[in-house]
């Protein structure tokens, strides 16, 4: 796209880097993370939970942690995202503990613990 002077979008981006996590292409996602600031993309939500899922499936499990922190807003996506990580990292308690967390939060209903929440801790 770049050698053919087109525009990325955030939805082209968000795919891209959702292939990386796939791929177990660690490094080539690091290299999306670098051009999702350098291009301006790093308040898309759906982009960053791209960059999340992404870290989690390579087991970058510190620098999901960290991305997630700086996530602001989070919604449901992104927490089920963050506890996805941990699950696929084989980490049983710490999914349990954002459930648990997640659940304790009293704000907007979006944010509420959905089957997908409940499922990915095995509960």
């Amino acid at each position: 796209m770049r050698r053919g002077s087109i525009d990325c979008t955030a939805e082209a981006l968000a795919l891209i880097i959702s292939v990386c996590a796939n791929s177990n292409a660690l490094c080539t996602g690091e290299v999306m993370h670098g051009y999702t600031i350098t291009a301006g993309f790093e308040d898309y939500c759906f982009v960053k939970n791209s960059l999340l899922c992404m870290y989690g499936k390579n087991g970058a499990v510190r620098e999901a942690e960290y991305l997630f922190s700086e996530i602001q807003p989070k919604n449901i996506v992104t927490w089920n995202t963050l506890i996805s990580c941990y699950a696929e990292s084989g980490l049983c308690d710490e999914p349990f503990a954002i459930f648990l967390q997640l659940k304790k939060l009293d704000i907007d209903p979006v944010v509420k613990p959905n089957v997908i929440s409940w499922r990915l801790t095995g509960q």
